[in-house]
């Protein structure tokens, strides 16, 4: 039986938004990749009382999680590949390009 990890601030707040652009946009399809930046972008720009409130639903999953799961530890496990190398070490480093500024404005 596996049981997932509970959510932090970061995923709760890009599952919010995410749903939130989606039904914005309903004739548009976006890449996940591009509203991944522009999700991004509207977390880097929120102040830190803003943020806080992300950490509080974070906080209150993470205690709704241990009533439910009582006695859950993580405990990840470690994927090896053939060649043994590292994770994430054989993929090409990617370039980040700037989101407008316009799309995050309308996220918050």
């Amino acid at each position: 039986d596996y049981v997932k990890r509970p959510q932090n601030a970061w995923l709760i707040f890009r599952n919010r938004k995410l749903t939130e652009l989606r039904a914005a946009h309903r004739s548009k399809k976006a890449r996940q990749a591009e509203l991944s930046k522009v999700i991004a972008l509207a977390w880097k720009m929120l102040s830190a009382e803003e943020k806080q409130e992300w950490f509080d639903l974070a906080k209150k999953a993470k205690e709704d999680h241990a009533d439910q799961h009582p006695g859950y530890v993580y405990r990840p496990k470690r994927k090896t590949s053939a060649s043994g190398s590292a994770r994430g070490h054989h993929r090409a480093h990617r370039r980040i390009l700037p989101v407008p500024v316009e799309s995050v404005s309308r996220l918050t």
